[in-house]
């Protein structure tokens, strides 16, 4: 099982804010494991991220029934490692 929690903390000036919108994703899959990816902004403007991976199948051996499930689970992990940040000062003067 892989889990990490961290919390990046930004600059207060300029203020920064994360582009995009916050990610939520968390699901099991019986027999597979278990998945969970949480990256948002606090309200103190540093941004949270929360990373969870715990494959359990049986003696750790993925089953061509549950390889597009796990494959799925693989997509997400490695989809959502970047974030990207701007400073609210491009907005106001149009850097």
């Amino acid at each position: 099982a892989m889990k990490y929690h961290y919390t990046i903390l930004l600059p207060r000036t300029p203020k920064r804010v994360m582009v995009g919108k916050p990610i939520n994703i968390e699901y099991t899959k019986k027999g597979l494991g278990f998945i969970k990816i949480s990256i948002s902004q606090n309200p103190g403007g540093g941004i949270e991220v929360i990373r969870e991976l715990n494959i359990d199948a049986p003696n750790g051996i993925i089953s061509t029934k549950q390889y597009k499930a796990f494959r799925k689970m693989m997509q997400d992990w490695n989809n959502y490692n970047t974030i990207t940040v701007k400073s609210e000062l491009s907005q106001h003067f149009g850097l």
